[in-house]
């Protein structure tokens, strides 16, 4: 049977079996999303299917401790690569053990079919699975059905798309002076650092190094696109963007070598060696690492670093993966901040901030380890 034929038959079910579906204009409310889209979802939607798992931050943000009451299904991202953070906010909310779990949004790796069979009054997607949504007549099919999909972005371009991801989520939701007074914290916090940033005489470079898994051959980073932009923003340099056009890009050994960055950031997620074995792990949860164990995992694994002035220096920092798609980046800005210029930052504290964020929005407080600095390299001294 043709996917187009299981959606006219879907699309007949539906009409007779789901009629909270068929909101009425009252019921509705028009969002512009970041594709552009003007779309009309359902005022205090009711039945979500959050595609992205990452996601469930910002619903959490909007939501705090219910946000699994409106969730029919959740993108496996977050319970497969972050289990700790999904445990914590499963503590907190218990029912989202009970939402549907569905495959990797970015991929397109989902059944819309699967989809449709939850009756959703409204699907959010991240913007990255738009274009293959498109080309597999997804969006058109789910369309057909009256099934509002809402694109949000905070992961790839998170400058112009988290303020208006939160306000549209928050519009849908229902929830819109949350939103807005998170946007308020969020814009005020990222302010303020670019404006002490912008008094610094000295541009340090920063690679911000992607470690999902260090078996992976180097070495992934960002450009001038998600963590990037907030390099950009602060005006710290990114060595990568100077090389490549392109938001993420690898670089070869020689490349990070030669470029010789005044600081390196590592994102971890459950970063493992070759053998499977953890190498260490951040984030929610994480018992505190051993910085020197962490710091030989990585020489170990990028030979040649050894020769890097920020890894001689003490300069290099691991911090989590999962927070690069979440509203939380606003965290990571003042920790590359503080990186890049310690001695005009030493009064600020980015993880008292974050804990600060957690007890005002989140249902749950802070916990575990989200930055770390390993420690400098010693020198070999002549005839040792």
């Amino acid at each position: 049977m043709s996917f187009l034929l299981r959606s006219a038959l879907a699309a007949a079910l539906l009409l007779l079996a789901q009629p909270l579906c068929a909101a009425t204009a009252a019921d509705t409310v028009r969002v512009t999303d970041v594709a552009g889209r003007s779309v009309a979802v359902p005022r205090g939607a009711e039945r979500v299917v959050l595609a992205e798992g990452r996601h469930l931050i910002a619903a959490g943000i909007l939501d705090g401790q219910a946000a699994s009451r409106r969730l029919v299904a959740l993108g496996q991202s977050l319970e497969q690569y972050h289990p700790a953070l999904f445990e914590t906010y499963a503590e907190a909310d218990p029912g989202l053990r009970e939402v549907a779990s569905i495959g990797d949004a970015h991929d397109n790796a989902f059944s819309p079919e699967a989809i449709a069979d939850l009756h959703p009054d409204l699907i959010v997607m991240p913007i990255g699975a738009l274009t293959g949504m498109r080309d597999s007549g997804t969006l058109a099919a789910f369309d057909s059905l009256s099934l509002p999909v809402l694109f949000v972005d905070f992961r790839q371009h998170p400058l112009d798309n988290v303020v208006p991801s939160l306000r549209a989520l928050g519009a849908a939701f229902d929830r819109s002076e949350r939103a807005e007074a998170f946007v308020a914290a969020y814009e005020a916090e990222l302010a303020e650092l670019a404006e002490r940033a912008a008094a610094q005489p000295e541009r340090p470079s920063l690679l911000l190094h992607i470690a999902r898994s260090l078996s992976e051959d180097c070495c992934m980073a960002f450009g001038d696109a998600s963590m990037g932009e907030l390099l950009g923003l602060l005006g710290i340099r990114n060595p990568t963007a100077e090389l490549s056009d392109r938001p993420f890009a690898r670089l070869n050994p020689e490349t990070v070598l030669a470029s010789d960055p005044d600081v390196v950031v590592s994102t971890v997620a459950r970063w493992q060696r070759p053998d499977g074995s953890l190498a260490v792990e951040l984030g929610y949860r994480a018992p505190p690492p051993d910085p020197a164990a962490a710091r030989a995992a990585l020489l170990e694994l990028r030979p040649g670093w050894e020769q890097l002035t920020a890894i001689k220096q003490g300069r290099v920092h691991l911090i989590p993966h999962v927070l690069y798609d979440t509203p939380f980046q606003v965290f990571l800005a003042g920790l590359f901040a503080k990186w890049a210029w310690p001695e005009a930052f030493a009064d600020y504290d980015p993880v008292a901030r974050f804990a600060a964020l957690h007890e005002r929005f989140m249902p749950f407080p802070l916990s575990g380890v989200h930055a770390i600095g390993l420690p400098p390299l010693e020198p070999v001294r002549a005839g040792d």
